[in-house]
């Protein structure tokens, strides 16, 4: 007989889509992303699925999902766990132009420029027991520069919601810093 506990853990951990996504990465032949979009000031999120045309190389996807910054963490992190389940493969490159950009276009600002100025690009990729959170650090001496950190891919959506929102913050921290 298993102790009272169990059937909670057995019941949660069925919640989590972790079969598909394996199923996903085998049948694509890489793993997982999600690309999202955080701007504090904008008060804006945006998730966005990819695609893969070919191994190594990710391009934004429909649907894309913009939501208020209020979002509540939990509905935030399953809104990327829905992303991360729309991932497949596609000939598709993307749009050829910056300007056609799928998650510039969804923000609904007036220049490409402004939304890379006032939005960070984060990512999830999903691998075979965990999630990595990664963000980018856009500053030009700070080129190549990005923070992140992996969560288990049993972790409550609360959690995945909140991770992002601190690896969000974490960026801005070093996007405000001096590097000499």
């Amino acid at each position: 007989m298993f102790p009272d506990d169990t059937s909670v853990v057995l019941h949660r951990t069925s919640e989590f889509p972790v079969p598909a996504l394996t199923e996903l990465a085998r049948k694509v032949g890489s793993n997982p992303h999600a690309s999202i979009f955080l701007s504090q000031p904008r008060q804006e999120i945006i998730v966005c699925p990819t695609t893969t045309p070919t191994v190594g190389l990710d391009v934004e996807a429909e649907p894309i999902v913009v939501e208020p910054w209020i979002l509540p963490d939990e509905a935030f992190g399953q809104l990327i766990w829905e992303s991360l389940l729309l991932f497949r493969s596609a000939p598709e490159y993307g749009p050829a132009k910056k300007s056609e950009w799928p998650a510039f276009r969804a923000s609904g600002m007036k220049s490409v420029r402004s939304f890379e100025d006032e939005f960070v690009y984060l990512c999830v990729e999903a691998f075979p027991c965990v999630l990595r959170v990664e963000g980018t650090v856009r500053r030009s001496v700070a080129e190549g520069l990005f923070v992140g950190k992996f969560i288990t891919n049993a972790c409550e959506f609360e959690e995945l919601g909140a991770l992002v929102r601190l690896v969000y913050r974490s960026v801005r921290l070093l996007e405000k810093q001096e590097f000499d």
